[in-house]
């Protein structure tokens, strides 16, 4: 917001894949201490619908993330962030249908981790995607002397900030190619 105030579809992606990435992550680690919620008295998931019902709504909810997580492709994210949000889905679904197949402590835990996997490995991918783009900025800047942009998603986003982090590396490959 304060780089561009309009919102576009993929920071609304982005919004969305954090909202629905919260409750896999945390039924997890409640099925995991399942009994600790149950003998405080705390109503998780897992203790109001058992823990096989609970792994079950743990899986269908990561078949939703990951399918969210892969929508930003089709707005102009990149392979980058398809791939890093394909891993980390495809891992963490593995992990949350070993889950439901069979819950337990140790599958629990191990969906919890992979739910971090997940979230970082698109994250990382977001990163490196926008880096990619802001490069790739740079380098048409110094053929044409100015910023074209390949992605207009990434674009109209990060526009202000685009620009002049492509001057100031453009006037820094500049200066090392000629001096």
């Amino acid at each position: 917001a304060a780089v561009n105030p309009q919102v576009g579809p993929l920071a609304l992606l982005l919004a969305l894949v954090l909202f629905l990435w919260t409750p896999p992550h945390f039924w997890s680690l409640a099925i995991a201490n399942q009994s600790q919620y149950a003998a405080a008295g705390v109503p998780m998931l897992p203790v109001v619908v058992g823990a096989a019902r609970a792994a079950r709504i743990v899986h269908g909810s990561t078949v939703a993330l990951v399918a969210v997580s892969l929508l930003p492709v089709f707005f102009g994210a990149g392979w980058i962030v398809f791939a890093g949000a394909l891993a980390g889905g495809v891992h963490f679904l593995r992990k949350t249908h070993a889950l439901a197949r069979q819950p337990s402590r140790q599958t629990a835990m191990a969906a919890f981790f992979a739910s971090m996997v997940q979230l970082s490995a698109l994250l990382a991918a977001v990163a490196i995607g926008i880096h990619t783009d802001y490069a790739a900025a740079c380098a048409a800047m110094i053929r044409a002397d100015r910023v074209v942009c390949h992605n207009p998603a990434v674009a109209d986003l990060y526009e202000p900030v685009y620009r002049r982090y492509c001057e100031l590396e453009c006037r820094a490959l500049q200066g090392a190619n000629h001096g």
